[in-house]
């Protein structure tokens, strides 16, 4: 399979400002990748916690400008890379219906000027917030950013994640849109530690794979007796069964990377044992 990386693999350097968007493409350059995930703001993601039921001037959320995306867009050309834009992109889950789609269509913007044909986005709300409410929310706001999508010739893959926990629940979303503006993003750490009580995890994969137009792939393992119980682990070395989600993927003419977004190790350690942690990773997907 082709391979590309997700910036939130590096979280921890950009937010302490060790590294900057040049940092992170030079050094996937030098694994040399294919393709890299682009952030959309130089904060690195307008998280939930940062936006929702907020008012939009106290967002921490501020996007590259025009010619630093532009700059972007030609270093990943010159490479042939996959592009596809990261952004929290979801529809704004408060009642402030006006801002709903602020994200939403900044993040097009954004992909329009790096010539990305795929935004990334997550489904918005909070952890809390009751399940169905947040499900149909997502259908009927989804529709809009679908519509606004279609505008601009880029498809919205929504991720597979636990701000609403089940990979039944974004088919349901993906379903009753109905758009080709609206596909899915298979996170398998996301599949794999929030188990739907309704289908398997290999089940999931099948029924999104036809449908996925980007990936973030962790293998885990478990910790029973943590605060996080599941951790990132080399890519083959966990219960995520990557070797049939990569044939899935095959099966369904899927075209794009395995993109990999290693969050932790057991333990937490940095520097070259988690650097080396993430080329084991890299040569273990090439080989699928």
């Amino acid at each position: 399979m082709k391979v590309s990386m997700d910036p939130y693999t590096y979280v921890a350097r950009f937010q302490s400002g060790e590294w900057t968007i040049w940092d992170y493409l030079s050094h996937c350059d030098a694994m040399d990748l294919d393709g890299a995930h682009i952030p959309d703001c130089d904060y690195l993601y307008p998280h939930e916690r940062y936006t929702t039921r907020k008012p939009r001037e106290e967002w921490k959320f501020k996007p590259y400008p025009v010619e630093e995306v532009q700059k972007i867009k030609d270093y990943c050309e010159r490479r042939s890379w996959e592009k596809i834009l990261s952004g929290w992109g979801g529809p704004n889950a408060t009642k402030r219906t006006e801002d709903c789609l602020y994200l939403t269509r900044t993040d097009l913007e954004i992909a329009n000027t790096l010539g990305a044909r795929v935004l990334r986005i997550v489904p918005d709300g909070l952890q809390d917030d009751p399940r169905r409410y947040k499900i149909e929310w997502a259908v009927r706001n989804l529709k809009r950013a679908a519509e606004l999508a279609e505008s601009y010739g880029i498809v919205l893959g929504l991720e597979t994640h636990p701000v609403i926990p089940y990979g039944s629940d974004i088919i349901e979303i993906i379903d009753r849109v109905d758009s080709e503006c609206l596909k899915a993003t298979i996170d398998t750490g996301n599949i794999y530690s929030n188990v739907d009580p309704h289908m398997s995890p290999t089940r999931v994969v099948e029924l999104l794979a036809p449908r996925t137009v980007a990936t973030h792939i962790r293998d885990l393992d478990y910790y029973p007796g943590e605060d996080r119980p599941y951790f990132c682990v080399p890519c083959g070395e966990g219960f995520v069964d990557l070797p049939t989600i990569a044939q899935t993927l095959k099966d369904a003419h899927y075209g794009g990377t395995m993109a990999l977004e290693f969050l932790d190790l057991v333990g937490r350690p940095q520097g070259a044992v988690r650097d080396e942690a993430i080329e084991k990773c890299i040569v273990y997907l090439r080989k699928l």
